[in-house]
């Protein structure tokens, strides 16, 4: 709940045991979004989790690859990630052009995360569930960013 009327940073209570998708505006055309899945363990302590660029790196490298933002049980994520991904996919390619021209980016490897946890058991959802996730987060991403002063955090959209 927003703190005040004025509050431009409200804090939205999450639900436990709950998987997200967060999407945040991007400088770039509008509605492009960066993605990431948010996760909460059994007290509603979110890890945020997603595909970024590599501060600190060498020159061999991936430029990108994924990270979490602990928050709740970060053991408990960082195995999840860690299960449905395979050592290649934990990694990006050296370059950020490498990884687009792989089709590697925030919204693909979100995505990719949703279908690897559908198809390992974890997440209990079909796989042409998740194949219409993207439609349905990228329009509800857009209606949000083009009304972003009647959006407040009680307005939470549920899949």
């Amino acid at each position: 709940m927003p703190t005040s009327q004025t509050d431009h940073n409200p804090v939205v209570s999450l639900e436990t045991n709950s998987l997200y998708i967060a999407t945040s505006q991007r400088m770039a055309a509008q509605g492009t979004f960066h993605w990431a899945v948010v996760i909460t363990d059994n007290v509603g302590k979110a890890t945020r989790i997603h595909w970024t660029l590599i501060k600190t790196r060498d020159i061999n490298s991936p430029a990108e690859g994924y990270d979490a933002v602990a928050g709740g049980d970060w053991n408990a994520v960082w195995n999840c990630a860690n299960t449905v991904f395979s050592e290649e996919l934990r990694k990006g390619f050296k370059t950020v052009k490498e990884n687009r021209k792989n089709g590697v980016r925030c919204r693909t490897w979100a995505l990719g995360f949703l279908r690897r946890l559908v198809e390992s058991g974890i997440l209990h959802r079909s796989v042409e569930e998740v194949q219409g996730f993207e439609k349905l987060v990228v329009d509800t991403s857009i209606v949000i960013e083009e009304n972003t002063d009647e959006f407040t955090a009680s307005k939470m959209y549920t899949i």
